[in-house]
């Protein structure tokens, strides 16, 4: 049966770090979030909120999504920033989606210890995919977004990034999803 892997968290907890080395050791097809937030970004107009942006993005990978289950078999790997309840209307249809597609999905919560995800903030790296690069910015945020909340699931796993590198990170999921052995 074909696997879906949802890695979420805040921003800076390494979400696409650890799914590029997942998506590479199960030959998956990575499909993270700013795919489709910089469409958005691109093409609605500046004074959009951020709301409005997440929603127009989120509703557009979910029929991203659609389009690739039909038109590729392999596992997906991607990304979300999850908010608690407000965003579980966009896992609800996630999950019906992969039902549909006869697709088992795996919830993955990345945490990080608060000043890691502030020092990783600043990496150079950050800047390729136009995401939040401040630790002031990223301090106004984690203040303001529930991301410290789970996503209530059967498959889920919680990773800290903080104590794990993303080369461990992705082979321990690995294992979890794929019943595969630890490489050493």
């Amino acid at each position: 049966m074909r696997k879906l892997m949802l890695l979420y968290g805040p921003p800076a907890v390494g979400k696409l770090t650890v799914s590029t080395a997942l998506a590479g050791k199960a030959d998956a097809m990575l499909f993270h979030n700013h795919l489709t937030y910089d469409v958005a970004l691109s093409v609605l107009p500046r004074d959009n909120s951020f709301e409005k942006r997440k929603m127009f993005s989120c509703r557009l990978r979910l029929y991203a999504l659609k389009l690739l289950f039909e038109c590729d078999a392999r596992d997906i790997v991607t990304t979300f920033c999850y908010e608690g309840s407000k965003d579980d209307w966009y896992v609800d249809a996630l999950r019906a989606l992969c039902e549909k597609n006869q697709t088992t999905t795996y919830f993955v919560r990345l945490t990080a210890e608060r000043e890691h995800l502030l020092d990783r903030v600043e990496n150079a790296d950050r800047s390729q995919f136009g995401k939040v690069n401040s630790r002031i910015r990223l301090t106004e945020i984690l203040q303001t977004c529930g991301y410290e909340v789970s996503i209530q699931a059967d498959n889920h796993l919680c990773l800290n990034t903080s104590s794990v590198t993303p080369e461990h990170a992705s082979d321990t999921l690995m294992q979890w999803v794929y019943h595969q052995p630890l490489t050493v």
